[in-house]
């Protein structure tokens, strides 16, 4: 479909009209009436249409969200700073691109996919950037800077062009070949995409809009004084068309329609046109003549235009259908109303305030959450980019001129001194002119008192509206009465023409000199002289008056600052600020504004009509300054640390003191609230540092904006505040074993410690190389010896058989240490339990005196995957790595170690960790060193991990981790007596990120594994385990001194399996069964036995409990020696569930764990009986005209598209709005508690007189039948979830029925049949669903009684009587004008039927529910309290005796109906769901069409109280309680039954 915007001139001042159509001389009277524009201005209108596949998506003229429209509403899909400035639609209408504006007034192009409302950042936030157009194809081009860029939206065919200057708008043509934009306050000009050729249209100065033709043959083009031409895109013949306000082309290309005001005067207008013209301005068609609405806007599609009224009884979007394509002739064949507001209804976000906060009416800007909702790409944002986003930092320097005065026309005039001060509202070009010549000294100080609350006295306000006589002599004495007679500057220019005519010579009058000239370019001149510049902007509708004094730039709050800001303007509003959530205003006082063509999120002024000159005496500007230092905080600390940091204030020439305002949610907090004028110091203290991580816009911790606000009068400085807390540092590591010389005991568990050369952690264990020839395995968290790893006859060889372990990919490896000339050997065991193989084999040691000491392991085992070792031979050190490839050498190389040039010597018992693009390196006689940047077989030494206590750490290993955000390292070190003694695992936290400065955290042992041995060689290593956050474990081992285990925190417990050798069978456990499940009543136990079976056993079975409810079980024991059986008691504390696990264990086994669970609940009672217990009946939730709590998601109004019907998912509600001919919804609710979840999509319904008439619920999904007539297509169609689109399921066309009003389905969607009933007939219809399908074959059933004669029921809106199939093929029917009933499959009645009584009211109900508690069933029927269809409710009715034999219903609810809204549709229906244990919980929900819905709840279970008490003693008295558990007289018993209780006994007695 072909997509088209509506383009609109916005206006800034509807409220004050005064342009320049009003000839010299002309006088306007009292006597004059017609329409204006003060609504329009105060509570806003659209402005911009987009047709697309969301529907009409809108914007309004002040620019401030994107909305679509949706069931009469205007639901907003993006808010922010001029979001909606010069919006534009893709062809297809799946996209729209708009600018997002930051806090920072940072702009950035987006694009809105409007299918699934997320929004696409094209580029990054800069400092300005263009409106995003769409090629045919959906191409996008827009600005950054001086650049044009064209691209896809993916970013692919990306292309760059060099613009001549910034532009904001340049559209690219349909075929994606042609670039038009226009100049600030100059030419037009056209680019070829395929050169960048540039070239001049002439004849198109002050154009800034080129909107493209569907065809791209033509253009039509806005000037920035509402003047609209077109031109031939090939030979740039121009035709001028004149000043609309709105326009927009044509599907076929050939015609514009636009809007136009009708003009009594500046003043006042007799309403709009709609017309139409040709391309060429050869013909020209009113389609709408002179309405009093004022249509403003309007959007051609197809054969309808959708027409934006801006006041009157129109008020709204209203879309006009008409027979013919583009033609638009005649009277519409029909109007529909796709929105309207009220009188005073504030149309569009205005509260989002423009960068600028209004201390009386204003909220905060959105967020940039709110803004860039699900936004991929801003998520992904740094925090320096968040935090950059809405920071609110200021850039530029103070505004100056702050010493103009500020003049409120409706305000701070004198009207009130001639009892009529509406004259205010008009005279904006006095008020502006005063202000200026105020500041010029002109004009005398006479004390007016402000009527704005809180402003107080105003001076130069009385020139305004009263004689008075001027610097020069000459008397204002004129008089112009449209508002009563008034003087001043209002008399003289509108008593004698009009400012457009008088303002000039009003100037020169007071003194100073002044001409009209009317440029941007003027402007830019006069206030770069600091000359204000008197201007009038409108937009056809009608004008107003302010004064400027910077241009290329915006404000910042109050006038305190500015920064350079292309199109944008700072002025003195005398109406207020535009950019308020109100308009009018007090403060309309350094207001910032867009030029027309310019977005940087402010109001724009939509058209500038002419501007007035006036030069002369003027003030030295005065600048009052406000610094503060430092602008920003940050902060670093530790968890609950608080500190502080100093500001220094400084103030100059200020008029008042300086506050100091915390805005930090208490977390930040300044010590003073005020400081003199010239300033002081004062301190911010971080008073809750509670969380870890960063604080702040896009913090981790707290995400949130921070800052503490310093101000004096207008200005205000506002000190930015972020915070990085970290965790505190690694608590101290306590001792779980120490197998050590120090200790005494290092042979204590089977091994010698002191004999273990390397280790390497994994998964439990401790693979240690024991005595140079085994592998031995121990438990990690015991030291228990496991065994060895198998050996076979290739473990051999070497200076050393066996040297190093390591692990990779689940898979043990160990090498030899190999001098030159020897074989070099590696061995990799699959498991624990395997013997080794052979991995790598060579003599190759690259130059190396030997290798083998320490092996680190990188990659991919064993296909892709690298082995290195390190070797000091006294001349170099260097790095040997071997390629591995299986078992085969990809490659071998070495790299020297070096520092400053020269070889760095590490020692014996090298090592070499690679991380990243170099590595870690260290030995026996130096610190561990960080190398990099490997080159021509060198690497240099970059820094060394410091000692933090200054001792030389001589060791090796070096091991990183991280720990709740820190990062640390463990060493090992000799502190000694003498050197290589004292072997202990250091910890150091990294400060510096490259551990050039470090803080050491703990050492362990702290006296060292041993003394009196030396381990020369410095061999050993430690070892992490941690998860970084609640759990670490460390070992460490030098060799000859032994080995100890450090834990912090709460290690998941490990028991690792003992080694089995090849061919020896594994110990197990084994328990039958693998889960028991107890139910028992409180306090009361149960037991099972749980069988255990142990084979090959080396230990005894232990059994441990453990869980949350461990206390409520017990085992009758804890230790098997082999297989036995455990008898497992469940005896509850509490009711509810409960879970505990049993863990099976022994020596060298697999852990084996038992799941218990247990049931704890109290005795229910099932209240059967409504009647008797009415009051567990309640009302959850209603919406109703009787509650007149309408929700905004659907309406009661018959004539909108109203709630027809619902249906129940599991606890969601599908509410169904729609009407005849009228665009319908399906929202979901959440049932239990009514607010609105969402709503499902209603793309691509075909066009039937209902789009939608039913709700069924079909196999757990929803379906939905169309309301057909006879002639019309029968489409029934099914969603497959909630974010699908719907899907046709059944389709009949020129079905031959009017039916579709109700839907009803049986059986499955593999096996199920489609029900419709039919309007006024004796037939029910149905369709077969086979595999999901349907034949499409409607299937009739006609109705008989009781005779066999045909049964007819009567006109029922369409088919909205109900039928309700059973599985048997019979089926309840609900109609209007009969009874309740059943029909066996034939269509025969059967005598179930329930009598009108059985009701309670009318019998015009047409649905109803059956369900049932206990034994007891039930009917919960519609029924209307008034008339037939008048206060719907639904009847509770008893039918346990049998449907035909029911009486008067036992509840009606609600009490007084839903509302008196008539059910002319006959729409209605009840669903029922149960709920709880025994399913006595009963949800009853009902819908009234037009008068509302709700939720009712029978509360049908009760817990036995009982269940609650206990009694100790076996002699305890005797006690009686009722069955709700309630204590009862023992010796006043009436007749019934109790449970008596003594002691521990209960039984149930009847007393007679």
């Amino acid at each position: 479909m072909d997509l088209k915007t509506t383009f609109s001139l916005r206006v800034l001042g509807l409220a004050a009209i005064l342009a320049a159509t009003v000839s010299a001389g002309a006088t306007v009277t009292e006597t004059q009436k017609g329409i204006s524009f003060y609504d329009a201005a105060s509570h806003g209108y659209v402005s911009t249409m987009l047709n697309t596949r969301a529907g009409i998506v809108v914007a309004t003229e002040r620019g401030k969200d994107i909305s679509v429209i949706r069931n009469g509403k205007m639901v907003p899909m993006v808010s922010g700073p001029g979001v909606g400035m010069y919006i534009h639609a893709s062809k297809d209408g799946q996209y729209i691109g708009y600018k997002s504006i930051n806090n920072n007034t940072d702009q950035a192009p987006m694009v809105l996919d409007v299918t699934t409302g997320r929004s696409i950042i094209l580029e990054s936030y800069t400092d300005q950037c263009g409106q995003p157009s769409f090629a045919d194809d959906n191409t996008v081009c827009y600005t950054v800077g001086n650049k044009l860029v064209v691209r896809k939206i993916d970013g692919s065919q990306r292309r760059e062009y060099n613009m001549p200057f910034y532009v904001n708008i340049v559209n690219i043509s349909p075929d994606g070949t042609r670039a038009a934009f226009g100049s600030i306050d100059g030419d037009f000009y056209m680019m070829n995409l395929a050169d960048g050729d540039i070239v001049t249209v002439p004849g198109g100065e002050g154009a800034y809009n080129p909107v493209w033709s569907p065809d791209g043959t033509r253009l039509a083009v806005q000037r920035v004084n509402g003047n609209l031409f077109t031109i031939d895109a090939a030979t740039k013949v121009r035709h001028n068309i004149g000043e609309v306000s709105s326009f927009n082309w044509t599907e076929d290309s050939k015609s514009i329609v636009y809007t136009q005001v009708n003009r009594i005067n500046d003043m006042l207008s007799s309403g709009a046109s709609v017309c139409r013209v040709a391309w060429d301005g050869s013909s020209n068609t009113k389609i709408i003549d002179n309405d009093a609405s004022c249509p403003v806007a309007v959007l051609a599609d197809g054969n309808a235009l959708i027409v934006s009224y801006a006041v009157g009884t129109q008020r709204g979007l209203s879309k006009r259908v008409y027979r013919t394509v583009s033609d638009f002739v005649g009277a519409p064949a029909r109007t529909v109303s796709l929105v309207s507001f009220g009188k005073d209804e504030q149309v569009g976000n205005s509260r989002i305030t423009n960068f600028k906060g209004f201390s009386r009416t204003d909220a905060p800007m959105a967020s940039f959450e709110d803004i860039m909702a699900d936004n991929a790409k801003a998520r992904k944002l740094s925090p320096e980019q968040r935090a950059q986003y809405s920071s609110g930092t200021r850039k530029g320097n103070d505004i100056g001129l702050t010493a103009i005065p500020y003049i409120n026309q409706v305000w701070d005039t004198p009207g009130s001194y001639s009892g009529n001060y509406t004259v205010g509202y008009v005279c904006c070009a006095p008020s502006s002119c005063c202000m200026n010549l105020g500041w010029r000294g002109k004009l005398s100080k006479v004390a007016v008192t402000s009527r704005a609350s809180g402003v107080g006295t105003v001076y130069y306000s009385w020139q305004v509206l009263r004689d008075y006589t001027s610097s020069t002599g000459y008397a204002f004495t004129q008089r112009a009465s449209y508002y009563g007679s008034v003087g001043g500057g209002y008399g003289y220019m509108w008593g004698l023409g009009s400012p457009a005519t008088m303002m000039a010579s009003f100037y020169q009058k007071n003194g100073l000199n002044s001409s009209f000239a009317s440029s941007w370019s003027t402007f830019c001149t006069q206030t770069n002289n600091n000359d204000p510049y008197t201007i009038c902007l409108a937009n056809g509708t009608g004008g107003h008056v302010v004064l400027g004094f910077r241009t290329n730039q915006a404000a910042a709050s109050n006038g305190s600052s500015t920064w350079a800001k292309t199109g944008s303007f700072i002025c003195h509003d005398p109406y207020g600020d535009y950019n308020g959530a109100s308009y009018p205003n007090w403060d309309g006082r350094y207001s910032t504004y867009d030029w027309p063509g310019y977005s940087n999120g402010y109001k724009n002024i939509g058209t500038f009509h002419w501007g007035c000159i006036a030069t002369g005496s003027k003030p030295t500007p005065s600048n009052p300054t406000l610094t503060v230092s430092p602008a920003s905080v940050n902060f670093t600390c530790e968890l609950n640390q608080h500190p502080s940091a100093t500001i220094n204030v400084t103030g100059k020439d200020l008029s008042s003191d300086i506050t100091i305002a915390s805005y930090t949610p208490g977390r930040f907090t300044p010590s003073v609230t005020s400081l003199p004028k010239t300033g002081g110091t004062f301190k911010i203290t971080f008073n809750i540092s509670d969380k870890i991580g960063t604080y702040g816009e896009g913090g981790s911790a707290v995400n949130s904006k921070f800052y503490v606000k310093v101000k004096s009068g207008s200005l205000e400085k506002i000190i930015n505040i972020t915070a990085t807390v970290t965790a505190p540092p690694l608590g101290k590591l306590s001792e779980k074993w120490n197998l050590s010389e120090k200790k005494g005991n290092k042979d204590s568990k089977g091994y010698d410690a002191s004999n273990i050369r390397n280790f390497v952690y994994n998964d439990g264990k401790l693979y240690c190389v024991y005595n140079h020839s085994d592998i031995l395995v121990l438990n990690a968290q015991t030291g228990a010896k496991l065994g060895f790893l198998p050996k076979n006859d290739i473990v051999k060889g070497g200076t050393l058989t066996l040297c190093d372990v390591k692990c990779i990919n689940g898979k043990i490896l160990a090498c030899n240490i190999a001098k030159q000339g020897e074989e070099f050997r590696v061995y990799a065991w699959d498991n624990d339990n395997s013997y080794p193989t052979l991995a790598l084999s060579t003599t190759d040691i690259q130059g190396a005196a030997r290798v083998g000491d320490c092996m680190e392991l990188t990659g991919t085992y064993p296909s892709d995957y690298w082995l290195a070792f390190c070797n000091d031979n006294g001349t170099d050190t260097r790095i040997v790595e071997y390629h591995m490839n299986g078992t085969k050498i990809a490659q071998a190389k070495n790299t020297k170690v070096l520092k400053d040039g020269k070889q760095w010597k590490t020692g014996a018992t090298s090592r070499a960790y690679p991380k990243g693009s170099g590595w870690w390196v260290d030995g026996s006689q130096s610190m561990p060193a960080w190398t990099n940047n490997p080159n021509n077989g060198t690497c240099t030494v970059q820094c060394i991990n410091t000692c933090a206590d200054g001792k030389k750490p001589w060791g090796a290993s070096h091991h990183e981790f991280n720990w709740k955000g820190g990062k640390y390292a463990i060493n090992l070190i000799f502190e000694g007596t003498t050197n290589y003694t004292g072997a202990k695992m250091r910890i150091v936290k990294d400060n510096a990120g490259d551990y050039s400065n470090t803080t050491e955290n703990g050492k362990y042992p702290a006296d060292g594994l041993g003394d009196a041995t030396k381990n020369s060689n410095s061999t050993g290593d430690c070892m992490i385990n941690t998860d970084g956050d609640s759990y670490l474990e460390a070992w460490v081992l030098s060799t000859k001194h032994g080995m100890a285990y450090y834990a912090y925190g709460n290690p998941p417990a490990k028991n690792p399996s003992a080694i089995v050798g090849p061919g020896e069978p594994n110990p197990t456990i084994s328990a039958n069964p693998t889960s028991l499940s107890f139910s028992s009543k409180k306090n009361a136990a149960v037991d099972k036995d749980l069988k255990i079976e142990g084979a090959n056993l080396k230990g005894n079975i232990t059994a441990t409990l453990s869980g949350t409810n461990a206390n409520m079980f017990k085992l009758s024991n804890t230790s098997l020696s082999n297989s036995g059986t455990i008898k497992v008691t469940y005896t509850p504390t509490a009711e509810g569930t409960h879970k505990a696990t049993i863990t099976l264990s022994s020596q060298g086994t697999t852990n084996v764990t038992v799941a218990l669970n247990g049931t704890c609940e109290a005795t229910i009672t099932l209240l059967e009986d409504i009647a008797a217990h009415q009051d567990k009946l309640s009302e959850e939730w209603i919406y109703s005209t009787n509650k007149n709590n309408t929700p905004s998601w659907t309406t009661f109004d018959a004539k909108q598209s109203a709630n027809r019907d619902i249906a129940l998912i599991g606890d969601k509600l599908y509410v169904l709005n729609g009407k005849n001919w009228g665009d319908v919804a399906v929202n979901i609710i959440n049932a239990k508690d009514g607010k609105h979840k969402g709503s499902l999509s209603v793309a691509d319904l075909g066009s039937a007189l209902g789009k939608l008439g039913g709700l069924a619920v079909a196999d757990g999904k929803l379906i939905a039948s169309n309301i057909v007539t006879a002639a019309q297509n029968l489409r029934v169609y099914i969603w497959d979830n909630d974010a699908a689109a719907p899907r046709v399921l059944v389709q009949k066309d020129g079905a031959g029925i009017i039916t579709g009003a109700s839907v009803a389905f049986s059986g499955t969607l593999n096996n199920g049949r489609v029900w419709l009933t039919k309007d006024g007939s004796n037939e029910v219809v149905y369709f077969e669903i086979k595999n999901g399908s349907c034949d499409n074959n409607m299937h009739t059933i006609a109705l008989k009684n009781a005779k066999g004669e045909a049964y007819a029921y009567g006109s029922d809106g369409r088919g909205a009587s109900k039928i309700y199939p059973n599985t048997d093929g019979s089926f309840w029917m609900a109609q209007k004008d009969n009874q309740i009933a059943k029909f066996d499959a034939s269509g025969k009645i059967t005598d179930e039927i329930l009598p009108k009584e059985a009701l309670g009211g009318s019998s015009y109900g047409t649905a109803f529910a059956q369900f049932s508690i206990g034994n007891k069933r039930y009917i919960a029927a519609i029924t209307y309290k008034t008339g037939n269809l008048q206060d719907g409710q639904v009847a509770i009715i008893d039918v346990t005796s049998g449907v035909a034999k029911a009486t008067a219903p036992i509840k009606r609810l609600p009490e007084n109906g839903f509302g008196s809204n008539v059910n002319s549709q006959y729409m209605s229906t009840v669903v029922v769901s149960a709920e709880g244990s025994r399913k006595g919980i009963v949800n009853i929900y009902a819908n009234v069409f037009g008068q509302g819905l709700g939720y009712f709840k029978y509360a049908g279970e009760m817990a036995d109280a009982i269940s609650d008490i206990t009694v100790d003693g076996d002699n305890a008295d005797v006690e009686y309680f009722n069955l709700q558990g309630i204590h009862v007289d023992a010796d006043n018993l009436t007749p019934g039954i109790y449970v008596r209780r003594q002691g521990n006994k209960a039984t149930k007695v009847v007393i007679k």
